[in-house]
């Protein structure tokens, strides 16, 4: 008579642990959507306000060198907005660098961007740098890291 109740014990011991897997299994998947969905929803929110006319205007002229060499732009309506361009770069490069945000997925949205930036503001960057020493230096680190374009 033991063996029938070992077998049933057994038995209930075995579906008990596949419930507990498929169970492991499942919250990771659910813990894998609400970082993807926090992912998307911090990028959407960035994105916003990277694309508003102030900063699209910022970026312009920064590629068409309308503001002459940033280490004299004076205070004003101009730096204002390159310096709130630059803290939302600097707020991007803290997420993808504190691994909030995913570096693929910034490089997939931002493919240029974010390294032309870089490279028109580094004087001004490297000019405020003599007064706030980690000026930017999340921009920096990050666009270290982005691929440079072929030529």
């Amino acid at each position: 008579m033991n063996d029938p109740w070992s077998a049933i014990g057994a038995l209930s011991a075995a579906t008990g642990t596949v419930i507990v897997a498929v169970a492991a299994v499942y919250a990771s998947l659910q813990v894998r959507e609400a970082r993807l969905a926090r992912n998307v929803q911090t990028m959407l929110a960035i994105h916003q306000h990277y694309q508003t006319e102030e900063l699209k205007g910022i970026r312009r002229r920064l590629y068409t060198h309308e503001l002459g060499d940033l280490r004299q732009l004076p205070e004003g309506p101009e730096r204002q907005a390159l310096d709130d361009l630059l803290r939302q770069m600097e707020l991007l490069a803290v997420l993808v660098d504190r691994k909030i945000l995913d570096f693929e997925l910034v490089t997939t949205v931002y493919p240029h961007s974010l390294l032309r930036v870089w490279q028109e503001v580094q004087p001004y960057v490297l000019n405020r740098r003599e007064i706030a020493p980690r000026y930017a230096i999340h921009l920096e680190r990050l666009a270290r890291r982005l691929p440079r374009a072929s030529t």
